[in-house]
């Protein structure tokens, strides 16, 4: 066992056993050598959930369905929404709003990927993993849902941000995983965001999405609207 995890107090390292038996159960990882790993990696999940914390006053949520029920409940008009999407894969969150907004029919949403799979190598996964060779999910999208199919730095463009002039919420949820594209979008994005803009970040653990979120809050004042160990919603003020 690391050091870091025999330095936790017994309060600590007992939440972190029992989170660590949920995700050992779900995946299916039976050997004790991996028990380790995903202790590790969950205190460095806990480090990063109490520095948000510290900053904020919020629940923490299990599961990031939770977060975005929360950033939905936290919307007044739920008629009026602009969703863009930064990395779709195989499509679960936008299934999961386009559920939620079915009866919505002034929603607009934007999908950005381009069902390659990964650029690069990420985390522990080769480049092309996600591979959907180039073909969007197989959703019935309403007439303004739409999926934009190629790179974010190319379909995210001047040209592109006609299409931000609405005035309903606005929600950017950051799912590309890799720094590079990611911080392609935020950079076109800080100088443009207003008011109760929602921004989602899905991998809040990895430290190029942390940086963006401290980043924008050196710039934009905001609250935290719901988080997961992994990932977080905020408003913009």
């Amino acid at each position: 066992m690391s050091a870091e995890i025999k330095r936790l107090d017994s309060n600590k390292v007992h939440i972190l056993k029992r989170l660590a038996g949920i995700i050992w159960f779900r995946i299916g990882l039976f050997a004790p050598e991996f028990l380790e790993t995903i202790l590790r990696d969950l205190w460095e999940v806990t480090r990063l959930s109490n520095e948000l914390r510290g900053k904020f006053s919020v629940k923490v949520r299990v599961r990031r369905e939770r977060v975005w029920k929360d950033m939905l409940n936290s919307i007044e008009n739920q008629n009026n929404i602009l969703i863009l999407e930064f990395g779709v894969a195989d499509g679960y969150a936008t299934s999961w709003w386009l559920k939620q907004l079915s009866c919505s029919s002034d929603s607009r949403y934007f999908g950005f990927d381009t069902f390659k799979g990964l650029e690069t190598n990420w985390r522990k996964l080769e480049s092309g993993t996600f591979n959907k060779n180039g073909l969007p999910p197989d959703l019935k999208l309403p007439k303004n849902w739409k999926f934009v199919i190629g790179d974010v730095r190319q379909e995210f463009d001047d040209k592109f941000m006609k299409n931000l002039d609405f005035d309903g919420v606005r929600i950017f949820m950051f799912d590309l995983d890799l720094a590079e594209p990611s911080k392609y979008v935020f950079d076109k994005i800080i100088n443009r965001l207003r008011k109760n803009d929602i921004l989602y970040f899905d991998e809040l653990k990895d430290e190029s999405e942390f940086q963006l979120l401290i980043e924008l809050m050196r710039v934009r004042k905001c609250n935290l609207i719901s988080t997961t160990f992994t990932n977080a919603a905020f408003r913009i003020l």
